[in-house]
């Protein structure tokens, strides 16, 4: 049961991110849906550091968010524009930096799952590469292009955990 309420809590940012996308019917206020999305980015993100449960797809989402609202706090408008201009390309470039990360991290310190990192750093360029081609479709670019590394996350997270199991 916690672990289920941590993972449910883990896509709040994003949720309410997308719900002031959904309800502005005059127009999305960007700022507040950043600012409000951000601020839950980071309360997830040191619960992420805390247990130690770090995966790239929710890190760079959170990062991302965190990062929109960090642009307009200082209202570093060019960056703000390059969000704009890259749609859901500016969400899967921090998942595709995240991963690299992460993969790196692996690597570096020589732990098991480095295949894994590198099929979800590939996977997300992939991702990246879509929603920037796909331009301003938001179901074609970042709708089916997120769903797809929630799927393989979600396998190489199971296929970890039968390794696990087999070793054991």
């Amino acid at each position: 049961m916690k672990m289920m309420l941590f993972n449910v809590l883990r896509w709040a940012p994003l949720a309410v991110f997308l719900w002031f996308m959904r309800s502005g019917a005059g127009g999305v206020d960007w700022r507040m849906a950043y600012l409000t999305a951000g601020g839950l980015g980071v309360v997830v993100l040191l619960m992420d550091i805390v247990t130690r449960r770090i995966e790239p797809l929710y890190l760079g989402t959170n990062l991302w968010l965190i990062s929109g609202a960090v642009l307009y706090l200082v209202e570093f408008w060019t960056s703000l524009g390059w969000y704009a201009r890259l749609g859901s390309g500016s969400l899967f470039a921090w998942v595709a930096l995240t991963s690299l990360g992460v993969c790196l991290w692996i690597v570096l310190r020589g732990r098991n799952g480095r295949k894994d990192s590198a099929i979800f750093f590939g996977a997300s360029v992939v991702a990246l590469g879509i929603a920037v081609a796909c331009g301003g479709s938001v179901f074609m670019g970042g709708t089916l292009s997120f769903m797809g590394l929630l799927v393989l996350q979600q396998l190489l997270a199971r296929g970890r955990e039968r390794a696990l199991q087999r070793a054991s």
